[in-house]
Protein backbone atom coordinates (compact mmCIF):
# COMPACT_ATOMS: atom_id res chain seq x y z
CA UNK A 1 0.00 0.00 0.00
CA UNK A 2 1.32 3.42 -0.84
CA UNK A 3 1.40 5.60 2.24
CA UNK A 4 0.01 9.10 1.88
CA UNK A 5 2.13 11.72 3.62
CA UNK A 6 0.75 14.56 5.71
CA UNK A 7 1.72 17.03 2.96
CA UNK A 8 -0.31 15.05 0.38
CA UNK A 9 -3.30 14.94 2.67
CA UNK A 10 -3.03 18.70 3.20
CA UNK A 11 -3.20 19.16 -0.55
CA UNK A 12 -6.41 17.08 -0.60
CA UNK A 13 -7.99 19.30 2.03
CA UNK A 14 -6.93 22.45 0.17
CA UNK A 15 -8.38 21.06 -3.05
CA UNK A 16 -11.71 20.59 -1.28
CA UNK A 17 -11.62 24.17 -0.05
CA UNK A 18 -10.91 25.41 -3.55
CA UNK A 19 -13.90 23.54 -4.95
CA UNK A 20 -16.19 25.11 -2.34
CA UNK A 21 -14.71 28.54 -2.75
CA UNK A 22 -14.90 28.44 -6.51
CA UNK A 23 -18.59 27.59 -6.36
CA UNK A 24 -19.56 29.81 -3.46
CA UNK A 25 -17.37 32.87 -3.52
CA UNK A 26 -15.29 33.08 -6.71
CA UNK A 27 -15.79 36.86 -6.91
CA UNK A 28 -14.13 37.63 -3.60
CA UNK A 29 -11.40 36.09 -1.47
CA UNK A 30 -12.40 33.66 1.25
CA UNK A 31 -11.53 34.60 4.79
CA UNK A 32 -10.81 32.27 7.68
CA UNK A 33 -13.20 32.09 10.57
CA UNK A 34 -12.14 34.74 13.03
CA UNK A 35 -9.98 33.55 15.89
CA UNK A 36 -12.84 33.30 18.39
CA UNK A 37 -15.09 31.28 16.02
CA UNK A 38 -12.25 28.97 15.08
CA UNK A 39 -11.41 28.49 18.77
CA UNK A 40 -15.08 27.67 19.42
CA UNK A 41 -15.03 24.95 16.74
CA UNK A 42 -11.80 23.60 18.25
CA UNK A 43 -13.35 23.55 21.74
CA UNK A 44 -16.47 21.76 20.47
CA UNK A 45 -14.32 19.08 18.83
CA UNK A 46 -11.99 18.61 21.78
CA UNK A 47 -14.91 18.35 24.22
CA UNK A 48 -17.13 16.26 21.93
CA UNK A 49 -14.72 13.65 20.57
CA UNK A 50 -13.52 10.75 22.74
CA UNK A 51 -9.81 10.69 21.93
CA UNK A 52 -6.61 12.07 23.37
CA UNK A 53 -4.89 14.31 20.77
CA UNK A 54 -6.10 17.90 20.68
CA UNK A 55 -6.49 20.02 17.56
CA UNK A 56 -3.84 22.44 16.46
CA UNK A 57 -5.27 25.71 15.12
CA UNK A 58 -3.51 27.28 12.14
CA UNK A 59 -4.25 29.99 9.61
CA UNK A 60 -3.46 28.62 6.19
CA UNK A 61 -2.96 30.53 2.91
CA UNK A 62 -4.73 29.10 -0.09
CA UNK A 63 -2.22 28.37 -2.86
CA UNK A 64 -2.61 29.86 -6.32
CA UNK A 65 -5.30 28.03 -8.24
CA UNK A 66 -7.03 27.96 -11.62
CA UNK A 67 -10.26 29.35 -10.15
CA UNK A 68 -8.49 32.53 -9.05
CA UNK A 69 -9.75 32.10 -5.49
CA UNK A 70 -7.45 33.44 -2.83
CA UNK A 71 -7.53 34.01 0.86
CA UNK A 72 -7.06 32.07 4.05
CA UNK A 73 -8.74 29.32 6.04
CA UNK A 74 -8.66 28.40 9.70
CA UNK A 75 -7.31 24.85 9.77
CA UNK A 76 -7.89 22.60 12.75
CA UNK A 77 -5.57 19.61 12.57
CA UNK A 78 -4.90 16.52 14.66
CA UNK A 79 -2.92 13.37 13.96
CA UNK A 80 -2.56 10.22 16.05
CA UNK A 81 -2.25 6.48 15.90
CA UNK A 82 -5.19 4.19 16.47
CA UNK A 83 -3.85 3.67 19.99
CA UNK A 84 -4.63 7.36 20.63
CA UNK A 85 -7.68 7.90 18.43
CA UNK A 86 -9.66 4.67 18.59
CA UNK A 87 -12.10 4.02 21.39
CA UNK A 88 -15.11 1.74 21.71
CA UNK A 89 -17.02 4.54 19.90
CA UNK A 90 -14.48 4.90 17.06
CA UNK A 91 -13.69 1.80 15.04
CA UNK A 92 -14.19 3.09 11.49
CA UNK A 93 -14.34 6.16 9.26
CA UNK A 94 -18.12 6.07 9.57
CA UNK A 95 -17.85 6.18 13.38
CA UNK A 96 -15.44 9.14 13.25
CA UNK A 97 -17.68 11.01 10.82
CA UNK A 98 -20.77 10.36 12.96
CA UNK A 99 -19.05 11.70 16.08
CA UNK A 100 -17.67 14.81 14.33
CA UNK A 101 -21.06 15.57 12.77
CA UNK A 102 -22.76 15.01 16.13
CA UNK A 103 -20.41 17.32 18.01
CA UNK A 104 -20.64 20.12 15.45
CA UNK A 105 -24.40 19.73 14.91
CA UNK A 106 -24.92 20.22 18.65
CA UNK A 107 -23.02 23.53 18.24
CA UNK A 108 -25.23 24.80 15.41
CA UNK A 109 -23.46 23.45 12.32
CA UNK A 110 -25.55 21.52 9.79
CA UNK A 111 -25.50 19.66 6.52
CA UNK A 112 -27.35 21.35 3.68
CA UNK A 113 -27.48 21.26 -0.12
CA UNK A 114 -24.16 23.11 -0.44
CA UNK A 115 -22.35 20.73 1.91
CA UNK A 116 -23.70 17.56 0.27
CA UNK A 117 -21.44 17.98 -2.73
CA UNK A 118 -18.49 17.23 -0.43
CA UNK A 119 -19.92 13.94 0.77
CA UNK A 120 -17.20 11.62 -0.47
CA UNK A 121 -15.89 8.32 0.83
CA UNK A 122 -13.19 6.34 -0.86
CA UNK A 123 -12.17 2.76 -0.34
CA UNK A 124 -8.62 3.93 0.42
CA UNK A 125 -9.29 5.02 4.01
CA UNK A 126 -10.46 8.58 3.33
CA UNK A 127 -13.72 10.46 3.79
CA UNK A 128 -14.55 14.07 3.02
CA UNK A 129 -17.63 16.03 4.08
CA UNK A 130 -18.66 19.53 5.05
CA UNK A 131 -20.89 21.35 7.51
CA UNK A 132 -22.21 24.91 7.33
CA UNK A 133 -23.28 27.57 9.80
CA UNK A 134 -24.54 31.06 8.93
CA UNK A 135 -22.01 32.42 6.45
CA UNK A 136 -19.30 29.84 7.16
CA UNK A 137 -18.29 26.42 5.94
CA UNK A 138 -15.98 23.73 7.33
CA UNK A 139 -14.67 21.07 4.97
CA UNK A 140 -13.64 18.02 6.99
CA UNK A 141 -11.11 15.44 5.80
CA UNK A 142 -10.54 12.21 7.71
CA UNK A 143 -7.80 9.86 6.53
CA UNK A 144 -6.77 6.52 8.01
CA UNK A 145 -3.56 4.88 6.85
CA UNK A 146 -0.78 2.60 7.93
CA UNK A 147 1.89 3.98 10.26
CA UNK A 148 5.18 4.32 8.42
CA UNK A 149 7.37 1.30 9.11
CA UNK A 150 4.53 -0.88 10.42
CA UNK A 151 4.81 -4.52 9.37
CA UNK A 152 1.34 -5.99 8.84
CA UNK A 153 1.01 -9.72 9.39
CA UNK A 154 -0.47 -12.07 6.78
CA UNK A 155 -4.02 -11.67 8.15
CA UNK A 156 -3.91 -7.95 7.31
CA UNK A 157 -3.09 -8.60 3.65
CA UNK A 158 -5.40 -9.49 0.76
CA UNK A 159 -4.39 -9.49 -2.90
CA UNK A 160 -1.12 -7.75 -1.94
CA UNK A 161 -3.04 -4.86 -0.34
CA UNK A 162 -3.19 -3.88 3.30
CA UNK A 163 -6.59 -4.20 4.98
CA UNK A 164 -6.62 -1.18 7.29
CA UNK A 165 -9.32 -2.68 9.49
CA UNK A 166 -7.15 -5.78 10.09
CA UNK A 167 -4.19 -3.78 11.40
CA UNK A 168 -3.55 -3.41 15.12
CA UNK A 169 -4.50 0.07 16.43
CA UNK A 170 -0.86 1.11 16.88
CA UNK A 171 -0.26 0.25 13.20
CA UNK A 172 -2.96 2.69 11.98
CA UNK A 173 -2.65 6.47 11.87
CA UNK A 174 -5.54 8.92 11.79
CA UNK A 175 -5.37 12.39 10.28
CA UNK A 176 -8.24 14.86 10.73
CA UNK A 177 -8.33 18.34 9.22
CA UNK A 178 -11.09 20.92 9.24
CA UNK A 179 -10.66 23.87 6.88
CA UNK A 180 -13.13 26.52 8.01
CA UNK A 181 -13.80 29.81 6.26
CA UNK A 182 -16.39 32.51 5.74
CA UNK A 183 -18.28 32.58 2.47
Amino acid sequence: MRRMGVRSRGVLAVAAVLVVAAGAAAAEPVKPLDLADCADVRHVLEEGLPFIPGFRMLEFDLPRNAAGVEGKVCRLLTVGTGAHMETPEIRSLDDMRRLIVGALTAAGWAENDATKRFDEKTTGGRTLFALARKDALCVISVVVGMVEGAQPDATAMKDEKVLLSALKPYQREWWLALDCFKL
